[in-house]
């Protein structure tokens, strides 16, 4: 048989249970304001049922795209020695693509990225320094320009100074004009010597077309109609082919 005291420990255990869980549903409800945030004023939608907007940032898509940077003939370069500082040159590659340095014979350069040249040296100077540590810095750039022409309002040499497309590139030159042919336009690549490296034909109607360019790229945007495309192949490809009407086989044309 229950006595008092048995039933006032009942009680008393209840009455505590009720107290944790009350404690228990306080805590939780309080971490969870904690976490609320409250919205940013230019994320609040202006009206009710309004679509947030997602912009994206379309020049770090640019900048994935973007190569390593190849050393040219001009580049200024510097040659740092880390335990042989006395060895340290500022040098400029010469129109041969190679550099001279101390200790070692004339060293190809232009063609190499710049940590490519640094490996290469340290090979070299492993037979004159112990454990030699080398680094390669750009300091000036050559060719870092691109040329636009045709039907644009401003035909003109544009620099390259980062990561730039055609669509960019005739959008410095002023845009094209009326008469333009935009879903035949040509973009020319050259070597350093001057000769034509490969031909494409861009549809820039269409702007998954747009492409990157390269120090030296010729973009042109042919006039409506295929006498202008005549003039540009006769005044951009041909006077560039040694005794040829047939540049099929010397350049990669590409649309």
């Amino acid at each position: 048989m229950m006595t008092y005291s048995d039933l006032s420990l009942i009680i008393t255990l209840v009455a505590r249970m009720q107290f944790y869980v009350m404690l228990l549903l306080f805590c939780v409800g309080c971490e969870g304001a904690r976490h609320m945030v409250k919205p940013e004023s230019s994320s609040i939608p202006f009206g009710q049922g309004a679509t947030p907007v997602k912009f994206s940032d379309t020049s770090s898509d640019v900048r994935s795209q973007a190569r390593p940077y190849i050393l040219q003939v001009g580049d200024v370069i510097d040659i740092k020695f880390y335990r042989a500082a006395e060895l340290n040159e500022s040098v400029t590659i010469r129109p041969d693509g190679k550099i001279s340095l101390q200790y070692v014979r004339d060293v190809q350069a232009a063609g190499l990225e710049p940590m490519e040249l640094a490996r290469w040296l340290s090979e070299l100077y492993a037979y004159e320094l112990r454990d030699p540590s080398i680094t390669v810095i750009v300091r000036e750039f050559a060719n870092q320009r691109i040329y636009v022409d045709g039907e644009v309002r401003t035909p003109k040499e544009v620099p390259l100074r980062g990561p730039m497309t055609a669509l960019q590139a005739l959008s410095q030159a002023g845009g094209c004009l009326v008469t333009a042919e935009v879903k035949k336009v040509f973009l020319v690549r050259y070597h350093q010597t001057k000769e034509i490296r490969e031909v494409k034909q861009l549809n820039l109607e269409k702007v998954e077309e747009d492409i990157l360019l390269e120090p030296l790229d010729l973009v042109y945007v042919p006039r409506r109609g295929i006498s202008d495309i005549n003039l540009f192949m006769e005044q951009y490809i041909y006077q560039n082919l040694p005794s040829t009407r047939n540049p099929a086989s010397f350049y990669n044309f590409t649309r």
